[in-house]
């Protein structure tokens, strides 16, 4: 799959935040439709209580920079050795996550632009007990960052 024809700024973005101590997974989406456009790591440790059980393959998050997938695809990505990047469960759960953050961030738009017509959201910051995300909206993307949280 291509990304749109900033391809290379998303993708050196994502190479950066990725690249970061203490991250577990990236995700840029897209703007516009809330489509993941690409992702990194796994979100497996925040749907983990969710009911019915994991959305994503359980074991340990993928360490920053490996386990990267492009996203949307009805087929899973290869790397070189033929061996999928992604499975089902993971590609759903950033998808699910996705749309969460997208109306996390329009919401907070409007609530922003609602005391300030003249400003603009720049950057979200949101943790909780377990997990730390760093949302930044662009205006033709969403780029998230997901941290885990020291016990």
């Amino acid at each position: 799959m291509t990304l749109p024809s900033s391809s290379t700024s998303v993708a050196e973005t994502m190479a950066r935040l990725s690249s970061k101590s203490g991250v577990t997974a990236t995700i840029a989406i897209d703007r516009t439709t809330s489509t993941v456009l690409q992702s990194t790591g796994s979100l497996g440790t925040m749907f983990a209580s969710r009911a019915g059980g994991s959305l994503a393959t359980p074991g340990q998050p993928t360490p920053a920079g490996t386990g990267t997938s492009t996203l949307p695809s009805s087929n899973l990505e290869r790397d070189g050795s033929g061996i999928g990047t992604s499975d089902a469960g993971e590609e759903q759960a950033f998808s699910d996550f996705a749309k969460m953050v997208w109306n996390y961030v329009n919401a907070t738009g409007v609530l922003v632009h609602d005391m300030d017509s003249e400003d603009e959201l720049k950057l979200l910051r949101l943790r909780t007990r377990k997990h730390e995300l760093v949302i930044v909206p662009d205006a033709k993307f969403i780029f998230v960052v997901v941290h885990d949280v020291p016990s």
